[in-house]
């Protein structure tokens, strides 16, 4: 098992049904951006659990079996709370309806490719994450403060407030994914050549 062990964390988020969507008053275009990650999560997260279940049949190696499992646990805590969230915010743009079935339908897509390329597309986008939420636990004064406290301290603030172990989780919880890239695909910079939807012929190099 990987040097943290993956803890999945059932927090209680309790939303505000009447949450003003603009949740940051001083940073409206950064709730709104978060706002639109959020409607993703429910379609990539369950994208992510099929593919890492799919691929868990070919594991051998008992300790990447045992972190791959936690990995799917955690993943799909995580995405029923976006998805709870995501409804409150349809409540004030019923249009993000339409934008949910495009998700949808692109994931519907994505399902139908091999597993070496839903794997490469699901390291590459656990290692981009990993970065982005250490960058939102350092910065989390200036991105939170003064926010909606619903909002606040739910996501990697709430998973990593008062212990001390916040990067030490979110490598715990990236670890199996990228070990499990390199035992079937070797590199994981196409993962995220794949993530990011660069041209075949790069994809070729990575």
């Amino acid at each position: 098992m990987s040097g943290t062990a993956i803890l999945v964390r059932r927090i209680p988020f309790a939303f505000d049904e009447k949450i003003d969507p603009a949740w940051h008053p001083r940073r409206r275009e950064w709730s709104h951006m978060v706002n639109g990650a959020s409607l993703a999560m429910p379609y990539l997260e369950p994208f992510l659990i099929r593919t890492v279940t799919e691929a868990l049949k070919l594991v051998s190696k008992p300790d990447l079996k045992a972190d791959v499992q936690a990995f799917i646990g955690q993943e799909g805590v995580h995405f029923q709370n976006h998805r709870r969230y995501n409804e409150i915010l349809k409540q004030s743009y019923p249009e993000l309806a339409d934008v949910e079935g495009a998700l949808e339908a692109d994931y519907r897509r994505f399902q139908q490719r091999s597993l070496r390329w839903r794997l490469a597309y699901t390291a590459g986008f656990e290692t981009m994450t990993m970065g982005i939420t250490e960058w939102l636990i350092h910065q989390r004064s200036i991105l939170f403060g003064n926010a909606d406290r619903s909002v606040s301290l739910t996501g990697p603030v709430a998973y990593g407030r008062g212990n001390g172990t916040q990067e030490r989780r979110i490598r715990a919880v990236s670890e199996p994914v990228r070990r499990l890239l390199a035992a079937r695909l070797g590199n994981p910079v196409r993962g995220l050549a794949c993530r990011h939807g660069l041209p075949q012929r790069v994809q070729a190099h990575a």
